[in-house]
């Protein structure tokens, strides 16, 4: 890899990796965020899917620009910091929610699907990991335009579930968190290896716990009644 690229992606890596040194006041708050955000996506992702969407996209970009403002400038008061945070979940909300009106279902489906294999499947399965997950977002895609409703009811309460726990897991001090999913080397199988460092209950409980959210996000999605002018407004 040139050397350019190999300092942007250094770059990009410790932007990440200092989401972990935020104050812990701010860490909360971004873990709360996640189990609203989280909650939403779980029960109501496929009847307000566009919008939040948008909500996801402020909360990802809103957390990466407050890392970067405390990374590049830790020595601007803290208004700045919030400021820069503001401005950088505005057009992280902009950018999520336009997408949506520019590739419809098909982006969500795939990266949604792409994303959810690359942190299951474990590392040491070398190619055969990418080709599966290529293939799984292929797929992924593909289905959210034929089984549109479906699909993003399932993909939704997967994702809120996760974020649910991760959030949860930032006061419980597991390896599954905000900082943690945030983190490139999540995506490598290392946050699912970390996972297996807890005892047996602990995982049952974090696993549990989740899957329960799951469910119950299947259940009240596919019982809310459906728009009429859903096409237009979703």
């Amino acid at each position: 890899m040139p050397s350019f690229l190999t300092d942007i992606w250094n770059q990009i890596t410790a932007l990440f990796t200092s989401i972990g040194s935020l104050p812990s006041t701010t860490q909360g708050i971004v873990a709360f965020g996640f189990m609203f955000v989280g909650a939403l996506f779980c029960f109501l992702g496929y009847h307000f899917f566009k919008y939040l969407l948008g909500l996801a996209g402020f909360l990802t970009a809103g957390v990466l620009g407050l890392a970067a403002a405390y990374y590049y400038a830790p020595q601007w008061p803290e208004i700045a910091h919030y400021s820069i945070a503001a401005v950088t979940g505005a057009i992280g909300a902009l950018i999520f929610y336009s997408i949506f009106f520019v590739f419809g279902f098909l982006l969500f489906g795939a990266v949604a699907t792409m994303w959810l294999f690359l942190l299951i499947l474990p590392r040491n399965w070398g190619v055969y990991r990418m080709l599966i997950t290529l293939g799984a977002g292929f797929t992924g895609g593909l289905a959210a335009l034929i089984l549109r409703r479906q699909l993003l009811i399932l993909a939704t309460a997967a994702i809120g579930a996760l974020a649910i726990v991760a959030g949860v897991g930032h006061f419980q001090g597991w390896p599954l968190s905000p900082t943690g999913l945030m983190q490139p080397h999540s995506l490598d199988g290392a946050l699912l290896e970390s996972m297996g460092w807890l005892d047996t209950t602990q995982q049952i409980i974090i696993y549990g716990v989740m899957g329960l959210f799951f469910v119950a996000g299947l259940v009240v999605q596919s019982l809310l009644p459906e728009k009429k002018d859903n096409d237009r407004n979703n």
